[in-house]
């Protein structure tokens, strides 16, 4: 998913987003291309995320790992709230 779309699926189903740590949670597929998850999607980067943004950058940081993973249809969910 793009990081658009998860600044609006953040919007929509959380009601607020923060596109810093979308920018930090992707910024390894530069190099690593879909293999950024290995790096970027852990519980680590939640821990991390709390810690520099608070509860709310944790919500964000699983909501974001959540889509990535298809465990929540991010584009199913866009549709339905737009």
């Amino acid at each position: 998913m793009k990081r658009k779309e998860h600044i609006e699926l953040d919007r929509a189903y959380l009601g607020y987003t923060n596109e810093d740590i979308h920018e930090f949670i992707d910024s390894a597929v530069k190099w690593l291309g879909g293999g950024h998850r290995i790096v970027h999607h852990s519980s680590a980067i939640l821990d991390f995320a709390e810690n520099l943004w608070g509860k709310e950058g944790r919500k964000i940081a699983l909501f974001h790992f959540l889509v990535d993973a298809k465990v929540l249809d991010g584009k199913k969910f866009l549709k339905m709230t737009i």
